[in-house]
């Protein structure tokens, strides 16, 4: 089974897409070289490594380890501080509990913080290797948003489906299917929200970016940003109108249960419509009931007299139109 707690990276960067690991436990060897490591913040020693030996100036180790994980920036004269926030695709987790990340940019080295485990850092650990990886800490960070939106828009693309499946399946609803409809556009709804709630920030933060005079970077490397900024407009875009669709078919659902539920008070009315004369007449003879039973033709008379009586009301009913 795969942890859910994030791996322990550091890689000495070769400047043409590939990287040599190097184990958590002699990161000293990254010392003036250019270098990517990934911690967890959870984790003692890396949390000691960062604080004491990283080299960092307090005030970026104090907002790498901070617990304000909204998606934001800001500059020094040393470097680049940034938070994002990426979908959850862990087993058994909602994708709308984003998991964050932290990450400082230098001259010559990232440092990224999470605890869960994120595809994306994952995947840019796999390109060092194959050598298909990042250039510098700058491409690197960029690598990894670009990364982290595709698995965002794998999960909006999955969102806009699911309300598409929620709408053909409310075409020919049925009585018992209508509670497990409700809780599914209300799991959509919450899960919009809990995006949402994010990625506006995030969109705001790489708009700033792309236009940001940022060291070292390439004209390749801000396209991408631009790109990344773009798709993000476009995803927040996409989950207002997701959230306006979940709406509309919230509506459109409450709409069918309310018309299934007059049909059925209809018809119970309709039925005591017909019983109530039959019921008063069954009353008014109650008190004569032992004589009637005594007398076999006299019960059978009545019996016939009552069920002509209920059809005869049915008939004028269906006459009039009333079902």
């Amino acid at each position: 089974m795969v942890s859910s707690v994030t791996s322990e990276f550091c890689f000495i960067l070769n400047g043409k897409g590939g990287g040599l690991r190097v184990s958590s436990r002699h990161m000293e060897k990254v010392k003036n070289k250019i270098a990517w490591v990934h911690l967890d913040e959870e984790d003692e020693k890396s949390v000691e490594w960062l604080s004491h030996q990283s080299g960092l100036e307090e005030t970026i180790v104090e907002n790498l380890l901070d617990e304000d994980t909204q998606p934001r920036y800001f500059t020094t004269p040393q470097g680049l501080f940034v938070v994002l926030r990426g979908v959850n695709t862990n087993r058994n987790a909602d994708v709308d509990d984003m998991i964050a990340l932290r990450i400082w940019i230098e001259k010559d080295k990232i440092i990224s913080l999470s605890h869960r485990r994120l595809i994306a850092i994952e995947k840019m650990a796999s390109a060092l290797k194959s050598g298909s990886g990042p250039s510098n800490p700058i491409n690197a960070f960029v690598m990894i948003a670009e990364m982290m939106n595709e698995n965002i828009s794998d999960v909006v693309k999955k969102i806009d489906d699911d309300l598409d499946d929620i709408e053909d399946d409310m075409i020919d609803v049925k009585r018992d299917r209508t509670t497990h409809l409700q809780s599914r556009i209300s799991e959509i709804r919450h899960k919009i929200l809990g995006i949402r709630r994010y990625l506006g920030p995030q969109r705001d933060l790489f708009n700033a970016l792309k236009i940001m005079d940022i060291q070292n970077i390439t004209k390749d490397d801000r396209t991408i940003l631009k790109d990344i900024s773009r798709d993000l407009q476009k995803f927040v875009e996409d989950l207002d109108f997701a959230r306006e669709h979940a709406t509309v078919n919230q509506e459109e659902l409450n709409s069918r249960i309310n018309v299934q539920l007059n049909q059925t008070m209809y018809m119970f009315t309709i039925i005591m419509v017909v019983l109530a004369p039959l019921t008063l007449i069954t009353g008014i003879l109650g008190s004569n009931s032992i004589e009637v039973m005594q007398e076999p033709l006299r019960f059978l008379s009545i019996t016939i007299t009552l069920v002509l009586l209920g059809l005869l009301q049915v008939w004028y009913l269906k006459k009039k139109k009333w079902f």
